[in-house]
C-alpha cells in the first residue's frame, strides 16, 4: 500500500527504519489484523503513542493543550 515510506509522514525508509504501526492501538482494544496494521517510521510511530490521532495533529492538540 505504502511501500517503503511511512503512512503518516511520506518519508522513505529503509529497512531498519521500519516500524509496525497499529491504527488502532492494541492498548485501545486494536488488533494485529492487517487491516490495522501499516509501516510508520520509528519517529511517528513514537510520537504518536497510543493516540488514535495522526502525529501531526495529536502534536498540534498536545501544544494547544499546554498553551491554554
Amino acid at each position: 500500500m505504502y511501500g517503503n515510506h511511512c503512512c503518516w509522514c511520506g518519508k522513505q525508509m529503509t529497512k531498519s527504519e521500519r516500524t509496525i504501526e497499529h491504527l488502532v492501538p492494541k492498548s485501545l482494544g486494536g488488533s494485529n489484523s492487517l487491516s490495522n496494521l501499516r509501516l510508520a517510521c520509528f519517529s511517528c510511530n513514537n510520537s504518536r503513542g497510543n493516540s488514535l490521532l495522526p502525529p501531526r495533529l495529536r502534536n498540534l492538540f498536545d501544544l494547544a493543550n499546554k498553551t491554554s
